[in-house]
């Protein structure tokens, strides 16, 4: 099998396991993910010998368009935080992935693999790539930060405010229009906030 195939099948395998675990949780067959991806159930095990895999390349899967959004670019700083912020959270606050949060939240007591997988994956994989943009744009004297870890993480609770609070409890959420002018002004505050001297 060419390698073009092969990577192909691989990505069919991961687009159906992705789509039952934001169905089913983390208790998807393997069986049920072979059969929606329209191959034998050996060949699922051929790609990803164990569903810890598997889930790893689903989560994965989701989160690279963030982790490109934060590869260094022509961009400056406002610009690229702005692109990330809107992307994140409005990914984040997607349905599909809000219900793939919602169940392994539940399931985080008879999962605890599969929850601290996406949190490695997500979260805490793009605040670690974002405080390596930081510390980029810092270098070229776009900003002034003493801890980029910590500036991270700040941002992103800047960007979300409650919206994943009022997801969860099922509130109305910022229309497109709120949530980029929300973006704009979280950005704006966190720029001044590490103007350089």
């Amino acid at each position: 099998m060419s390698e073009k195939r092969r990577n192909a099948r691989s990505q069919s395998i991961v687009n159906a396991a992705s789509s039952l675990f934001i169905e089913e949780g983390y208790q998807v067959n393997m069986a049920e993910v072979a059969r929606r991806a329209g191959v034998a159930k050996q060949t699922v095990y051929t790609h990803f010998k164990t569903k810890e895999n598997l889930f790893e390349a689903a989560i994965v899967n989701l989160i690279e368009p963030l982790r490109q959004l934060l590869e260094p670019d022509h961009r400056g700083i406002r610009e690229s935080l702005e692109a990330y912020g809107l992307s994140h959270v409005g990914g984040w606050l997607d349905a599909s992935t809000a219900d793939l949060s919602r169940r392994l939240i539940a399931e985080a007591a008879r999962f605890p693999d599969a929850a601290q997988t996406l949190y490695l994956n997500t979260g805490e994989a793009v605040r670690q790539q974002l405080a390596v943009r930081l510390e980029a744009a810092a270098a070229r004297g776009e900003v002034q930060i003493e801890n980029f870890a910590v500036a991270a993480e700040l941002l992103v609770g800047m960007l979300f405010g409650m919206d994943a609070d009022r997801r969860r409890m099922g509130m109305p959420l910022r229309d497109a229009a709120q949530r980029e002018a929300w973006v704009k002004h979280a950005v704006d505050i966190f720029l001044r906030a590490h103007a350089p001297a």
